[in-house]
């Protein structure tokens, strides 16, 4: 090995420290200094390996558009260099990239290839990483079958290669997919075993979403997912913090705290816009799924129109501002079904009772008529959006599906089953 790959790889080794431990600024400096030394040597071999943690550390602070470019030098660095595997690693990035923009069809193709270069790599830790990858972003595209059987097969490799960061992250993955399917226990089993790997594999990343996905299956997840903000404190991670502030509020307004649950709201849809403002144009809008962003946007709406009418001494550490008002769901669709009898908390009974229109009457309702209001239209508005479908809706709303159709019994609304 020459003095100039050691001293890469030995840089390799310092941002990708640096990177797990939150110093960005530390690991773009390490990693740029690396490149500038390997310029001269386009095919040198570590060049694609620099690049692609340099894209790493861009995906953490939020700057896509510098991302994918830097992924995008990695693979053709690794083409250039020969380096099947590390092109395999660079595509499976860009999967996970793609999953999140909620763009299954890229997502897919970008994974086919990545398979295709792990496999005539011959590198058993290179098709661990592209099986856990391809099966994360099965689990976001909701591609039950197929996210089993990749998180399955990273699992088993992780263990075999004695792999504690990549068999943690395999497990979550899994406990991902059981919740969303609504199998708790499953899901838990997955968490506990995850939770053992979580000192060795020192990410505080995985520790946060491991704390997010404890929380769904919690009889009381609001300690849990405060845990999840501490791990997160000083970290960005744009696509983490924003999840773990929207399931707290949620879990606060469920709990009846309705001032901690419309500041957690706000800061979800502020970590929201600073994320839009950076996101590439190839991604547009479609980058942060537009059903969470929606469910996200019309719960501030909500909250910050019930606390701009409430009583001052409910809420005296909410500072509210005016918010627009909704708009006038329209009517339901497909085989969305909302009662013919309009109940006295139903948003018709509301709007004739107060005079008022969409739900800018709900703060003069008490507490457990407005919460009543409340859940009947989000559980009609989140099913509109499914276009009916109970599976897509409790997806997307981040609960299971057996606890969104027992909802939806206990308000009597129906809606198909299929995904």
């Amino acid at each position: 090995m020459s003095d100039a790959e050691a001293d890469a790889r030995e840089m390799l080794r310092d941002a990708s420290r640096r990177r797990e431990l939150g110093d960005w600024v530390g690991a773009m400096e390490v990693l740029r200094r690396g490149l500038r030394r390997l310029r001269p040597a386009v095919t040198h071999p570590e060049a694609a390996a620099l690049q692609r943690e340099l894209a790493r550390v861009y995906v953490a602070t939020g700057d896509y558009a510098r991302a994918i470019l830097h992924f995008y030098r990695a693979r053709d660095a690794g083409e250039a260099a020969g380096q099947a595997a590390e092109v395999a690693r660079t595509l499976a990035d860009l999967t996970r990239l793609y999953s999140e923009a909620n763009q299954p069809a890229e997502a897919r193709a970008l994974a086919a290839v990545a398979f295709e270069r792990a496999r005539a790599s011959g590198d058993a830790g290179c098709l661990m990483e592209v099986a856990l990858a391809s099966g994360r972003a099965a689990v976001e595209a909701g591609e039950w079958a197929d996210a089993r059987g990749r998180l399955a097969e990273a699992v088993e490799a992780a263990r075999r290669l004695g792999e504690a960061r990549a068999l943690g992250e395999g497990l979550v993955g899994l406990a991902a997919l059981h919740v969303r399917r609504g199998s708790p226990a499953r899901a838990r089993s997955a968490l506990e075993e995850a939770a053992a790997l979580l000192v060795r594999a020192g990410s505080r990343e995985l520790a946060a979403e491991h704390a997010l996905y404890t929380a769904a299956v919690d009889e009381d997840p609001v300690g849990t997912l405060g845990r999840a903000l501490d791990l997160l404190r000083d970290l960005p991670l744009p696509h983490l913090v924003w999840r773990v502030h929207l399931a707290l509020g949620r879990a606060l307004w469920d709990r009846g705290d309705g001032a901690g649950a419309a500041r957690h709201f706000v800061r979800s849809m502020e970590v929201i816009r600073r994320v839009w403002e950076r996101v590439p144009p190839e991604l547009g809008e479609t980058y942060l799924r537009e059903p969470d962003r929606v469910a996200a946007k019309e719960a501030v709406e909500r909250l910050r129109a019930d606390m701009a009418g409430a009583d001052a001494a409910a809420a005296p550490t909410v500072a509210t501002t005016s918010a627009p008002t909704l708009a006038a769901r329209p009517a339901p669709v497909g085989p969305v079904d909302s009662p013919a009898k309009a109940s006295p908390t139903s948003r018709a009974g509301a709007d004739a009772r107060h005079g008022g229109s969409g739900l800018d009457g709900l703060f003069l309702l008490g507490y457990h008529e407005a919460k009543e209001a409340f859940v009947r239209e989000y559980l009609i508005r989140t099913l509109d959006r499914a276009g009916g479908s109970v599976t897509r809706a409790a997806r997307h709303g981040g609960v299971m599906r057996q606890a969104f159709q027992r909802l939806l019994r206990q308000y009597g609304i129906r809606g198909r089953g299929g995904g």
